[in-house]
């Protein structure tokens, strides 16, 4: 599965998760590089904190395969590193 991250920018008072599950109903978002950053309020002027992030939106179900993809992944790298046949 390949997974699709475009870049956002938000004003949430905490840093936003890497990986939040419960915020929405039907879609889990999954964030990178997060970081806070200023940025200049065109309408006043002022210096505005904001974090600034990568993130893909995928559903549960979408979540799901990822996770089994990625822990198959991990399984099969350990089990090289160890020289166990699978």
């Amino acid at each position: 599965m390949t997974i699709k991250f475009t870049y956002h920018e938000g004003s949430q008072a905490e840093e936003p998760l890497a990986v939040d599950t419960e915020s929405s109903k039907g879609t889990v978002y999954l964030r990178r590089n997060i970081e806070q950053i200023e940025r200049k309020d065109e309408q006043t002027g002022e210096t505005v904190t904001l974090w600034g992030y990568e993130e893909a939106q995928l559903t549960h179900e979408e979540y799901a395969l990822y996770l089994g993809e990625d822990n198959s992944a991990k399984i099969e790298y350990v089990a090289m590193m160890s020289d166990i046949e699978l």
